[in-house]
């Protein structure tokens, strides 16, 4: 009997320094997988690597849907923000050379060399297209910093906003059509046709699918699909590009054409 009492403290002991001894090495292996990675922050992780996955979220959805890329920053909450204003990822710090990992992605299109003040194009900015969605990366004034955004463009009246993809890299409304850019003495859509030919235009949406843009060579129209923002849905042939008459038009419930 005093033999069984023995054996049952002998377990106990046992049990009871393996269960000590697992905890102290999870707690030093935890420590250690820490000090590897940089603080977390923005909704970002860093991996067991260092870096983190940033994602972007196309026009057609609000969803980060689109992976711009792993990049291992020095302090993931400083070094990685979204401005949702300007529909805006800010990279710095970054341990890769981010002019030439962009310039290798597969999503690589080209680099865009000629801009004007009001931001039709972008100077030595690369652009990237994937799924229907044009994005512009503008390399910082050292290849470790870079600032991505959607080529989007946003067009409202009283009841509606529609987003659709344009060659700018700036947000016009109709009140800002009307009320700033004709008063400031500048004709956005004059400077919209002698900035692009029809064959320019034609080139840069003929990456899209055919559900998205129709392309008219005889009359050279292009018809874009839009995102109807309140309803959630998108909305075909919600803009329209006329190259021969230079008018943009947006089909709203009443068209409105500008000229």
């Amino acid at each position: 009997m005093l033999l069984n009492y023995k054996k049952v403290i002998i377990i106990v002991i046992v049990f009871i320094i393996v269960v000590v001894g697992a905890y102290f090495i999870k707690t030093f292996t935890n420590e250690k997988s820490e000090e590897k990675k940089p603080p977390l922050g923005n909704g970002l992780e860093a991996d067991d690597d260092g870096k983190v996955e940033v994602c972007y979220p196309s026009w057609q959805s609000r969803d980060f849907e689109y992976k711009i890329g792993r990049f291992k920053v020095k302090n993931v909450e400083k070094d990685i923000s979204f401005d949702y204003i300007s529909n805006t990822v800010y990279i710095s710090n970054a341990e890769e050379d981010l002019l030439e990992y962009f310039k290798n992605s597969k999503d690589f299109v080209g680099i865009m060399d000629n801009r004007n003040e009001y931001g039709l194009l972008s100077e030595d900015n690369i652009l990237l297209f994937n799924n229907n969605n044009y994005w512009l990366v503008d390399i910082g004034e050292d290849v470790h910093s870079a600032s991505i955004k959607s080529m989007r463009t946003s067009y409202n009246d009283s009841d509606d906003e529609y987003v659709v993809v344009l060659p700018c890299d700036f947000d016009v409304s109709i009140e800002d059509y009307e009320e700033y850019f004709k008063k400031q003495g500048y004709d956005f859509v004059s400077d919209f046709f002698d900035t692009y030919s029809f064959e320019d235009l034609k080139e840069f949406y003929s990456r899209f699918d055919e559900s998205y843009v129709k392309i008219y060579d005889n009359n050279k129209i292009i018809r874009i699909t839009v995102k109807d923002v309140d309803r959630e849905k998108l909305k075909e042939d919600g803009f329209t590009i006329d190259c021969n008459n230079k008018t943009l038009t947006v089909n709203f419930r009443k068209p409105i054409v500008y000229k």
